[in-house]
């Protein structure tokens, strides 16, 4: 199938491990961090329904992004 799956790698390791999820990307492993977004594009110009998803992706991002700068900054 088609589809985004977002999840911390812990929970997703296992299908990521049996093929039922993949990394895309230039990647070939799956990324991990403390703190981070990844948003990999396949097609330069995706279908608008795509795009959308891809576009509320990035806005809820930069909306949590804002809101631990603006905590760090009160807690100094």
């Amino acid at each position: 199938g088609q589809g985004v799956a977002l999840g911390r790698l812990a929970l997703v390791a296992p299908m990521l491990a049996d093929g039922r999820l993949a990394v895309l990307g230039p990647h070939s492993q799956a990324l991990s961090d403390a703190y981070g977004y990844w948003l990999f594009r396949h097609d330069p110009a995706p279908r608008r329904e795509v795009a959308d998803v891809r576009d509320w992706i990035l806005a809820e991002a930069a909306e949590c992004d804002a809101a631990i700068r603006a905590y760090d900054a009160a807690r100094r």
